[in-house]
């Protein structure tokens, strides 16, 4: 595809987020690596602010659930601009020592476990963890926001969504995230504490204050972004370590020395986040294909991934890829991922923790999300092997 039809027309998707909607005459889809990282780079060109999906949401609904992610300059400017400023190198510093404190705790734990699911066991709770601890959910509510979080990414999935139609099932979702944003809220404005949603309430620049609105959207954002996409990759990354048990030796071997070359590998092979639109404002033109003004226009990041252009052997896991430019943070530009840093933290802790402690696990094949958003994985048998 990268090589052949690097920018091709198809007809609007079907079985979604909704039915294709009146005048949805379909969308371009984007395989190729530059051209990926072009339309990321080039907002003023493809805009956010028209929809992040293959479909037409209303666009309250979209900001309710998007946050910064569904809208352009100069609101997306200022308003990253102030979440960023909460994202201090003092709390991740902290957040780093807490995450590997917790990996150890989680690895721990399997071994009075011999067999059992990897997501539910290990990928999952270290990032619920994290998010949890770093935005300040109280105890209580972390299971259910956590809930809500796995049934915004699977309305398309009969495990979470049940009978209800797609877009139902995410309003439903998000309102209980919503709630829980609200209720946290509330409380840190009257009892601050050393938390992400004290530094988002509290948190002012130029003069402007995030409204009550745009914080619930901000944390909708964190629970998935942060959950479900390092979840998915620590998933995907065990299944690599299995099947090519020799770069699974070489890091073992190393751990120091290889686990930030094995976490990009990780992320690039994952490659959580499958898909996202963009709009094109003017005519252009991506790889001699013609586009014209209102197009959509969207990247397909695991195509990107496995851009023989840019990776060599890209089919191969390989640890010590180097380089490895991979877009599985996305192409660059202002919608680059906040939690990079804090996602690269956490798969490399578990990882240094399963290495260390059982480095014989093995999984077997997952049964995966149905989604064309996230690459998913809803359940993964592991085996100790001890």
């Amino acid at each position: 595809l990268c090589a052949h039809r690097p920018v091709s027309w198809h007809r609007p998707a079907e079985g979604g987020l909704m039915p294709p909607t009146e005048g949805d005459e379909g969308f371009w889809a984007v395989a190729r690596h530059a051209d990926v990282t072009t339309v990321s780079r080039l907002p003023d060109v493809f805009c956010s602010g028209q929809g992040t999906q293959f479909e037409d949401p209303p666009q309250e609904v979209m900001e309710q659930i998007a946050s910064i992610l569904a809208m352009d300059a100069p609101r997306h400017t200022r308003l990253r601009r102030l979440v960023s400023a909460t994202f201090t190198p003092r709390r991740m510093a902290i957040m780093g020592e807490q995450i590997s404190r917790k990996a150890s705790e989680v690895v721990t734990a399997l071994h009075d476990h011999h067999e059992g699911d990897f997501v539910s066991a290990v990928a999952r709770r270290v990032p619920t963890w994290t998010f949890s601890e770093l935005m300040g959910v109280d105890e209580e509510e972390r299971e259910a926001v956590a809930r809500a979080s796995d049934e915004m990414v699977g309305v398309n999935d009969p495990s979470f969504r049940g009978d209800r139609p797609p877009l139902e099932q995410m309003q439903l979702a998000a309102a209980a995230l919503i709630g829980a944003a609200n209720r946290l809220a509330e409380a840190r404005r009257s009892k601050p504490a050393d938390d992400l949603m004290t530094s988002l309430v509290q948190a002012e620049v130029d003069g402007y204050r995030l409204t009550d609105t745009e914080v619930a959207a901000f944390f909708v954002l964190l629970a998935v972004g942060g959950n479900d996409t390092s979840r998915n990759t620590i998933s995907h990354g065990m299944k690599a370590l299995t099947d090519f048990p020799q770069q699974r030796q070489r890091l073992a071997a190393d751990l120091d020395g290889r686990m930030f070359g094995a976490v990009e590998e990780c992320i690039r092979w994952a490659t959580p986040i499958m898909t996202f639109r963009r709009t094109a404002t003017r005519n252009t033109a991506l790889s001699d294909q013609p586009i014209e003004v209102g197009d959509k226009v969207v990247m397909l990041y695991p195509s990107a991934n496995l851009d023989e252009h840019i990776f060599d052997q890209p089919t191969e896991f390989d640890i010590e890829r180097t380089p490895n430019p991979h877009v599985g943070f996305g192409g660059g530009g202002p919608h680059f991922c906040l939690g990079a840093a804090l996602a690269r933290v956490q798969i490399g802790a578990v990882f240094t923790q399963l290495l260390t402690q059982y480095p014989q696990l093995t999984v077997d094949d997952p049964q995966y999300l149905v989604s064309n958003f996230m690459d998913g994985i809803v359940t993964m048998p592991y085996h100790l092997n001890r």
